[in-house]
């Protein structure tokens, strides 16, 4: 106790310094999804710790300033507490200023009083670089949300980028993705409103839509370019919501960077050149550090700043989740938990545990997004678009017009979640058709991209219900995968013709120690999967009285729907791969603005994109 009473001012400003780095290291890991899973969530996880702890040692410290007073080999003390109040955060709540009692003398009174008139004007100046940092701290947590994008739209002038566009990037070979990157940032700024009045869900008028010859370059981009000129602009955005940006740029900002660094330089150099005598050899250690860093943070805040404005760190949008009912159904009773999840478990999070540790990433199938491009252009071209952007029809409906099927809530759902839940059921049991049909694996594009939609869909579902539009159906997909598991899978098991995995311990010890998830883009399980699938077709009847049409366990009901939708299916690859796409679609432009904003802030999704991407289409070809 004697030992904290002595020395907590200066484990406190150390473990501060610690966090302001910790937090500039890891600022770009919320953006980040897929390979390295469980790194990046371990990494998300102490980021946050960071953020509570930055703001609590924040205000424990400065009350500990406000109450204590430093004996005189400790007169260094005070000068820290400004290195609290210029923590650098964007996302956390403001630290508020604590005042001491009316008794004691404040820190900065403390130091003001003292004989090092050096030491007294390099604390005046950390002082004002706190004041200024946490203010500018302040007005961007109020600047960084969409009711401020809606009110500069209505204020600004849109801006105009006429004479820096280029009709395509320049043709220099030892620079040509270089010219590339600069030509799609150009115009994703020249475009950047229409993003701007997508996120707030408004149209722009006809005089803030767009140029026409920013349209007509637009129209002339391949689908990859345009698929990346989406992620840039999704970078700006998130840049606008999630950072200093805004903030940074603006004639205030650009004074505040220029003055803090000069002025914590400052500081460093008196310090340097002051009189130190009678201080802690501890306290001056410290001190250096925290000005070093100071200056150091400083200088890279700048650089970052400035180069992002002019390069956007891209997001690349290059994966979509995974998540498969049936590779939960087979895995869940014929693979050992790890011991990472039975510490999950203990604290009663069973469903957060099958969610991350059954799922994973893939990367997006060129024909997901071919076919997604096609069924956009398709929509906008018909007039299915109304003039909010927001698309005419039901989900499916289109396309099963197209295909000349007559649309039923038994095989669409009620719900768009409960549709998911039927045709990632019937798609499942018609893979397993194909594969054993025709005695081939499910590598063909069409089918890679069938399963990769079918299990994006239920991972969404799933694990990002607030992605979806209309009412969310966890019960009905509880009941679903019970049903599954505790019926149908059970009988697998009893079949005399299943072959029982063995239990090596070798294997046992590597699935109790294993820090990887159980993916569902694993072959392992697919064996299991098929026979799942064919005792499914094998005794649906069982539980429907065919005589009175009726079902006899209603947690079946969705599964025998899905059994009878297989079946209408038969071998029709084009038809399941296109209502696959027309669900992605539907969910990408009926998904809340707001969820699209929050998403931004933890990697982003597939159907952010495309909500995008139909917004800049629709937008401009009304212009046109």
């Amino acid at each position: 106790m004697d030992v904290w009473n002595e020395w907590a001012p200066q484990i406190l400003v150390v473990l501060s310094f610690t966090l302001q780095l910790l937090l500039l290291l890891l600022a770009g890991i919320r953006q980040h999804r897929g390979a390295s899973c469980l790194l990046t969530a371990v990494l998300k996880g102490v980021l946050w710790l960071a953020y509570q702890l930055a703001d609590s040692t924040a205000i424990y410290a400065i009350g500990h300033l406000s109450l204590c007073d430093p004996p005189p080999e400790h007169q260094l003390v005070p000068f820290w507490a400004p290195f609290y109040t210029s923590v650098d955060q964007t996302t956390s709540p403001p630290i508020p200023l604590r005042t001491p009692s009316s008794g004691s003398d404040t820190w900065f009174l403390s130091l003001c009083s003292g004989s090092h008139n050096s030491l007294r004007l390099a604390a005046v100046l950390m002082f004002t670089v706190g004041v200024i940092k946490y203010g500018e701290r302040t007005w961007v947590l109020r600047c960084g949300n969409i009711d401020t994008i809606r009110s500069s739209l209505r204020k600004e002038p849109r801006t105009k980028c006429y004479f820096y566009l280029e009709d395509e990037p320049r043709q220099r070979s030892f620079k040509r993705e270089a010219d590339e990157e600069e030509f799609l940032v150009r115009h994703a700024h020249a475009l950047f409103h229409i993003c701007k009045f997508a996120v707030v869900d408004d149209s722009p008028t006809d005089d803030k839509v767009g140029d026409t010859r920013e349209a007509n370059i637009f129209n002339v981009l391949d689908d990859k370019e345009k698929y990346a000129l989406m992620g840039i602009e999704l970078s700006l955005l998130y840049d606008v919501l999630y950072t200093k940006l805004r903030v940074i740029h603006t004639c205030i900002g650009y004074s505040i960077r220029v003055v803090s660094p000069l002025a914590t330089a400052g500081s460093l150099l008196i310090f340097q050149f002051g009189d130190k005598d009678g201080q802690h050899i501890a306290d001056i250690a410290i001190t250096y550090v925290l000005l070093t860093g100071a200056v150091f943070l400083e200088v890279i805040s700048v650089v970052m700043g400035v180069n992002r404005y002019f390069i956007p760190s891209r997001r690349r949008f290059g994966s979509m989740g995974q998540y498969n009912m049936f590779h939960l159904c087979t895995r869940r009773g014929t693979s050992y938990t790890p011991i990472l999840g039975w510490l999950v478990k203990l604290f009663g999070q069973d469903d957060l545990w099958e969610r991350y540790h059954y799922s994973g990433d893939v990367e997006i199938p060129e024909k997901v997004k071919e076919m997604a491009f096609k069924h956009i252009n398709r929509i906008t071209e018909k007039g299915d678009v109304n003039t909010m952007g927001v698309i005419r029809k039901n989900w499916g409906q289109r396309t099963m017009e197209r295909f000349r099927w007559e649309p039923s809530d038994t095989y669409m759902g009620a719900e768009f979640q409960e549709g998911i839940i039927i045709w990632h059921i019937a798609t499942e049991l018609f893979l397993s058709r194909f594969n054993r049909v025709n005695d081939q694996n499910d590598a063909e594009p069409t089918m890679q991209a069938i399963k990769a939609l079918s299990n994006y869909m239920m991972f969404l579902l799933v694990a990002r219900p607030d992605m979806l539009p209309g009412l969310a159906q966890n019960r009905l997909y509880q009941r679903s995968w019970k049903f599954l598991y505790e019926e149908i899978w059970p009988k697998v098991i009893d079949d005399p013709t299943y072959d029982h995995p063995c239990w090596i311990i070798r294997t046992m010890f590597k699935e109790l120690f294993s820090l990887q998830r159980d993916e569902p883009n694993s072959d392992s399980w697919r064996p299991q999967g098929e026979k799942l699938a064919s005792k499914l077709l094998e005794v649906w009847r069982n539980y429907v009285n065919e005589e009175e049409g009726v079902i006899l366990k209603p947690e079946a009901s969705r599964v025998i729907y899905a059994v009878s939708l297989a079946d209408k299916l038969k071998e029709d690859s084009q038809l399941l791969l296109e209502m696959w796409i027309d669900f992605l679609v539907y969910a990408a432009n009926r998904c809340s603005r707001e969820s699209h904003a929050k998403k931004l802030n933890d990697g982003g999704e597939l159907t952010t994109v495309l909500w995008l991407l139909t917004e800049h289409i629709y937008q401009l070809r009304s212009n046109k």
